[in-house]
């Protein structure tokens, strides 16, 4: 038997598994940087399609809480509150800002139309109207609809400010109609 081939092929054997065993700790690392990026990979992907969610709704996000800030705004000023003569001059004037808001109006406790911006064509019994007595029940600033406006003859969202007294009775709402149109034309024309 020759001893040398042995012993070579052994010596073979040996350099190849201590190459092996140098390089898996190498391999492992590499499996485990590659494993570890692709979960950082995917948390950014997911990150990236929230923001985008976000961005997408953010000018829809951004008219509602317009549209309760002005609400909230006019709720505090004496003409509208008490609905007198100059309530409809000033909801008018408050429409003139932004054009994604198309009609005001200042309802009483009862649901009489005390002033409006752009009056309907015939008196409406806003009791009978879905969104009054959730507006009697919730005293947040909520959105109803959309629905067809008859003052407007156009698709809405309402949006509903119910208005307490000092003692914290109901003392009616204030309202704002938001264009559904322009939030369509809006969404359509977003890059994200």
């Amino acid at each position: 038997i020759d001893r040398s081939k042995f012993e070579i092929g052994g010596l073979r054997l040996r350099f190849l598994l201590i190459v092996y065993l140098a390089l898996l700790p190498v391999a492992v690392l590499s499996v485990w940087q590659g494993l570890d990026r692709l979960r950082l990979d995917q948390e950014n992907v997911r990150e990236n399609l929230r923001q985008s969610a976000y961005a997408a709704s953010s000018d829809e996000l951004n008219v509602f809480a317009s549209a309760e800030q002005m609400l909230r705004t006019l709720s505090s000023e004496s003409d509208v509150r008490s609905g007198t003569t100059g309530c409809r001059t000033r909801l008018i004037k408050a429409l003139q800002r932004l054009k994604v808001f198309v009609n005001l109006a200042r309802t009483s406790p009862d649901g009489t139309l005390l002033c409006v911006a752009v009056p309907p064509p015939r008196l409406i019994d806003l009791t009978k109207s879905a969104w009054w007595q959730g507006s009697r029940d919730n005293p947040q600033f909520t959105i109803f609809g959309p629905f067809q406006s008859e003052a407007l003859g156009r698709p809405i969202l309402l949006g509903i400010l119910p208005i307490a007294n000092a003692d914290g009775t109901f003392d009616g709402t204030l309202n704002v109609a938001i264009d559904v149109s322009w939030l369509d034309f809006v969404q359509h024309h977003k890059r994200l």
